[in-house]
């Protein structure tokens, strides 16, 4: 290759070393993996090294992406892999484009043509390197129902999730399923991120694959993505229940859908609400507000409606309820009125806002010569706990009492109480 800038001419040997799985499969697509291509089936190393025959780097892949690096070794031991560079003289080929692919299907870069270093040689022979014999174990040389894929796949070395042996089609060599997996467990948090990984047993060449969720409530469908891609990454964008399965469009002309895997979508837990620093943030804002009196011993609480906004993947709040200031020795009720809207798009590819969760604080008590209970009030059970998780920020006290002779900046916590997770109904 030649740098555009200095005209500096640059070369190194790029070696392929397929998986005992690839080579079984795929031998005839080898030579689609090129510098700037791999094959979306390929598994195995690649390894570049200089024109004198130096180390320069190497990278394992799995399904044609990188998910392991090769590391100069330092002694030759059971996981080093030893190669021997022979003799050879290479002659650059004049007048290439950019090769995406066989030599006979090839494209230009954006910007002008960047020639791919094709080389033929005279070989001397030699030893090509070994591999250490368990270097392929979790890459089976027979295909399982659900063999190691990249991005934490079905396989039992991955780890992954996956529900069901798929479905089976023809007899004898014919034989194929269509499996997926989840790379995360099947019952998930409201917001959260997952990959649906696909597997083809015996691997077939697709056109692409459609995945799809149903909402199990109403029986509708909804395409997540086409592609021809064996993964599809998405997020958990509205609570419920639903499954899941991939439809594969063959390259021939037929079609086959996998297994389906049912999930479980639930408003975060509590303890995950309370835990994120921008809620946190909010609510101590909150605390500090309250504190602050007008200078006639009058005080308001502070409360708002909290929202997990699944197209944003972030927290958000409502309008702090009611300011009015009062006296809270006086007056029977200081209350923040908490507004919560809903809007829910119905389709479980669409991001909205769920209120998850209610927060409000109480105020000082710096009068009189009684004292009041701390935490949740009788009001806030009776009125919030029974359809939403809630939190209260209020002072601790002493022995569940706040008297009236405490400082303004005595230790307060946030009280959890009502529901644990909010719940949702189609």
């Amino acid at each position: 290759m030649s740098n555009i800038n200095t005209d500096e001419k640059l070369g190194f040997l790029m070696t392929i070393i397929p998986s005992v799985w690839y080579s079984k499969y795929f031998e005839s697509r080898i030579h689609t993996n090129t510098y700037f291509h791999r094959d979306y089936y390929f598994v195995g190393l690649i390894v570049y090294h200089d024109l004198d025959g130096n180390f320069v780097n190497g990278w394992k892949y799995e399904q044609g992406r990188i998910t392991g690096r090769l590391e100069a070794a330092t002694a030759k031991g059971e996981n080093t892999i030893a190669f021997t560079t022979p003799e050879a003289t290479y002659k650059v080929r004049e007048g290439l484009k950019s090769i995406f692919g066989p030599e006979d299907q090839s494209g230009n870069l954006s910007g002008g043509t960047l020639g791919e270093a094709v080389v033929t040689g005279n070989y001397s022979g030699g030893d090509n390197g070994t591999i250490p014999p368990d270097f392929w174990d979790n890459l089976p040389e027979s295909l399982p129902h659900n063999p190691g894929v990249p991005n934490g796949g079905g396989g039992n070395s991955s780890g992954g999730y996956y529900g069901g042996d798929g479905n089976s089609y023809g007899s004898g060599s014919n034989t194929y399923a269509v499996t997926i997996s989840l790379d995360i467990p099947s019952t998930m948090t409201l917001g959260t991120g997952y990959t649906i990984t696909t597997v083809i047993n015996p691997p077939k060449t697709l056109s692409y694959i459609s995945y799809q969720i149903k909402n199990i409530a109403t029986d509708q469908d909804y395409t997540i993505q086409s592609t021809p891609e064996l993964i599809c990454s998405t997020r958990a964008y509205r609570p419920g229940n639903y499954s899941l399965k991939a439809v594969v469009l063959f390259a021939d002309g037929s079609n086959r859908s996998s297994n389906t895997i049912n999930i479980n979508i639930q408003f975060p837990y509590y303890t995950e609400i309370i835990a994120n620093a921008t809620v946190l943030s909010q609510m101590n804002s909150a605390w500090a507000e309250t504190k602050i009196s007008n200078g006639s011993g009058l005080y308001a609480e502070r409360g708002f409606a909290i929202y997990l906004n699944t197209g944003l993947n972030t927290y958000q709040f409502g309008s702090v309820g009611n300011l009015d200031r009062k006296n809270p020795c006086t007056s029977a009720l200081v209350k923040a009125n908490i507004s919560i809207s809903w809007f829910d798009p119905k389709d479980p590819r669409q991001g909205a806002q769920y209120p998850v969760a209610t927060f409000h604080t109480h105020p000082p008590y710096l009068c009189g010569s009684s004292r009041r209970p701390v935490g949740p009030s009788g009001l806030d059970i009776s009125y919030l706990a029974t359809d939403y998780v809630n939190f209260v920020y209020d002072y601790t006290g002493t022995n569940g009492y706040l008297y009236f002779n405490h400082g303004i900046d005595d230790p307060a916590k946030i009280y959890h109480f009502g529901l644990e997770r909010g719940k949702y109904k189609d």
